[in-house]
């Protein structure tokens, strides 16, 4: 298990739910060209929040492959930790890449101190809610990145708690092209 770091602020994106969403969202499986600009990511939040970020993008180990290596290279010169955990640990649910962020989230929240630890989430997973709240409980700071349409009501929810909510097309420019989206500043301000 990581997150044995100093670091008050840790990203976390659920790889297989962004994968997930991209596909719903693009109307298919992406082509190399349509994912989301992941250096771009992690740039734009360390900018707009003015802190470095120990990033971590997060694949089930029990899927990966010969055909991942090449992006977890590539996610390592994005300054990411590629994250693979395997088997189905006891009393989780199942996912080894929820149970592996949630218990991140966890540590993090447990390790509380006088300046508060800051959560940015890439997924839109209502599972990761109760430890989020936990973690804004405790005085932590949460974002949740994502498309806005997808997210799901828990983490939505937590926005009354102090969480935020950037969306990873608009706000951090993941993108070399404009998406098709219902959720669109233009379409908002009409």
């Amino acid at each position: 298990m990581i997150i044995e770091t100093q670091s008050q602020a840790v990203l976390f994106v659920d790889g297989p739910n962004m994968s997930m969403m991209c596909g719903e969202v693009l109307g298919g499986k992406p082509n190399s060209s349509e994912w989301p600009r992941w250096n771009r990511v992690l740039d734009n939040l360390e900018h707009y929040y003015r802190v470095d970020f120990d990033a971590h993008y997060v694949l089930n180990g029990n899927r990966i492959g010969d055909r991942d290596w090449p992006f977890c290279r590539c996610l390592r010169q994005f300054r990411y930790w590629p994250d693979a955990p395997k088997g189905f640990p006891p009393g989780g649910d199942g996912d080894p890449v929820d149970d592996f962020i949630r218990r991140g989230i966890d540590r993090l929240s447990a390790k509380m101190c006088a300046c508060a630890n800051h959560v940015v989430i890439v997924a839109h997973d209502g599972g990761y809610a109760p430890h989020l709240q936990r973690l804004l409980d405790r005085g932590g700071k949460v974002t949740i990145v994502g498309f806005r349409e997808k997210l799901a009501e828990e983490l939505i929810g937590l926005e009354i708690s102090g969480g935020e909510f950037l969306d990873i097309e608009h706000d951090l420019g993941a993108f070399d092209y404009r998406l098709d989206r219902p959720y669109s500043p233009d379409r908002l301000a009409s």
